[in-house]
């Protein structure tokens, strides 16, 4: 949830606010130079190294015609003196990691499975994916976990960190915990694996635990390739059945017995009792009210205050942005210069007598 602080420029942006940190970097409300400027959700990323920023640029090209609005939307990636900035929509809100370690008392299990069915729509959305040709990219979102998964004020669910499992794996502490069997064995993935990793998210949403070790790497390796996980009703009776078989169907070690994808997934927890209605916008948004009074009020005029400006009145942007305008008018009058001085030569070639 954004925290106040002085702002500051980074690039063409102008920072609001500090942002909860989900691992990859300090992320900020912040807006852009220029009139009209509008609030986005900005992510700095320092130190990616050249091979892993022509990756990332290739995955941000075709991030930016995703338009599922369960999916955290792509606006541009930009290079500020070698540090990645990532600018995002702003969707303030709260993730399923700041949800589950709540204070209050622990969700409804039925509200908790309707977050993780809007998510595992958007997912749907982003397997089908289609490039500008419209070939399938068969793009796996690969290191889901409870910061990925963002519930807005809203009530509307969105997934994030879309196109950053590369950097997930050379640079997020813990990513490795809701890894899927293949993942662990560094084996092709498909589809099947985000449904591995949301059963997951589920699990542990659920019983307050995790089903296999997570130590460290090689230790979740061993666990996710060996151990046979509990049935969450074994550990909450309360839970109901139905849901207890669907998030063990998730997370099924042989991927070909799991659903066969996102959108089935989802179908099957709308299915459980009470699922359906937990999971409209109305009933997640009244529910975040009621938690988050204080921090949804103080994040809402903060972006009140962000879309309110027309203009960023900063100093330095400004000079930097004159500072561009004048280099380009000079390059333009370099250019005609040149261009004169060639048709000059030309003309006085074509005049000159010939023998």
């Amino acid at each position: 949830m954004p925290a106040s602080q002085s702002p500051q420029v980074i690039g063409p942006y102008r920072t609001l606010a500090a942002l909860s940190d989900r691992g990859f970097g300090p992320e900020y409300l912040a807006v852009r130079g220029g009139a009209g400027a509008a609030a986005i959700r900005l992510l700095v990323l320092e130190g990616v190294k050249p091979p892993l920023q022509k990756r990332l640029k290739q995955r941000m090209r075709e991030a930016v015609g995703l338009r599922d609005p369960r999916l955290e939307r792509v606006l541009e990636l930009s290079d500020a003196r070698g540090t990645q900035l990532l600018a995002t929509e702003c969707v303030l809100g709260v993730t399923l990691h700041e949800l589950l370690q709540s204070s209050a008392e622990a969700p409804d299990p039925a509200l908790l499975a309707g977050i993780v069915a809007q998510a595992a729509r958007g997912l749907h959305a982003l397997h089908e994916h289609r490039d500008r040709r419209e070939a399938a990219l068969e793009w796996v979102h690969g290191h889901l976990s409870p910061n990925s998964v963002l519930i807005a004020w809203s009530g509307r669910v969105v997934v994030t960190q879309i196109a950053l499992a590369e950097l997930a794996a050379a640079r997020v502490t813990g990513h490795f915990k809701y890894f899927s069997p293949e993942q662990a064995r560094a084996g092709a993935l498909d589809r099947r694996s985000d449904v591995f990793s949301l059963g997951l998210l589920l699990y542990e949403a659920l019983t307050k635990t995790h089903p296999f070790s997570t130590e460290s790497l090689p230790d979740y390796m061993l666990s996710v390739l060996a151990d046979s996980p509990r049935d969450p009703c074994q550990l909450d009776a309360a839970l109901p059945p139905e849901l207890a078989s669907v998030v063990m169907r998730c997370i099924e070690r042989d991927k070909e017995r799991r659903f066969s994808d996102c959108r089935e997934l989802a179908d099957a927890l709308l299915a459980c009792p009470g699922v359906e209605a937990a999971a409209e916008e109305s009933n997640l948004s009244a529910m975040l009210a009621e938690r988050y009074a204080a921090e949804r009020e103080a994040s809402e005029k903060l972006l009140a205050r962000a879309n309110a400006l027309q203009d960023v009145s900063d100093p330095r942007l400004a000079e930097r942005s004159s500072g561009r305008g004048r280099v380009r008018t000079l390059l333009v009058l370099v250019m005609l210069a040149i261009a004169a001085a060639i048709l000059a030569w030309v003309a006085i070639g074509r005049a000159a007598p010939t023998c």
